[in-house]
């Protein structure tokens, strides 16, 4: 008897999408707020304290993008390895198929 185990690649695939889905959602919303931002301008006032953050805002902005930048690249990875996953475990079985039909 050959011990293994079993791979359910419907499974892989669709937390794949789950992943694909929530990049797609974030980019969606990091666009949105890019926008209101160019929008806005300088949304932090004209007085000491808005024009203090203000000189912040473009490290603060691009920290923020960085983030979303680097979130989505881990949802993509996730789901682009669960993709992989799915195929080799496809391509696995269809071989041993193959070697034992």
């Amino acid at each position: 008897m050959t011990l293994g185990y079993h791979v359910r690649r419907s499974a892989l695939r669709r937390s794949a999408g789950g992943y694909e889905d929530g990049a797609d959602q974030l980019r969606q919303w990091r666009a949105e707020l890019r926008a209101v931002l160019e929008e806005e301008g300088n949304p932090l006032g004209d007085d000491q304290y808005g024009a203090a953050l203000a000189k912040r805002l473009p490290q603060v902005t691009d920290e923020l993008f960085g983030a979303f930048d680097a979130y989505i690249a881990e949802l993509d990875g996730v789901g682009s390895g669960l993709t992989d996953s799915a195929a080799n475990y496809e391509a696995a079985e269809h071989a041993s198929s193959v070697s034992d039909g």
